[in-house]
């Protein structure tokens, strides 16, 4: 569902329905069993990608790293 930061975190790689509407999470995975196989062969490796770029193990130092210096 469509809450916090979601929409950035998955970006085009994944299907957003509003958190308060069953029929908009329903909608929304239908569309989702509709795509062809490739298409979500296609965001699925998009989705990969988003998740090794954003919390490599560097990443992930670097962001600890910065909230410790901040903390000086």
């Amino acid at each position: 569902t469509d809450v916090g930061d979601i929409a950035e975190l998955f970006g085009e790689s994944g299907f957003l329905a509003r958190p308060d509407s069953a029929g908009a999470l329903s909608a929304s995975w239908q569309h989702a069993l509709r795509l062809s196989v490739a298409e979500r062969d296609s965001r699925g490796e998009v989705a990969r990608q988003q998740v090794v770029q954003r919390f490599s193990v560097q990443q992930m130092i670097n962001a600890h790293t910065a909230v410790f210096n901040s903390q000086r």
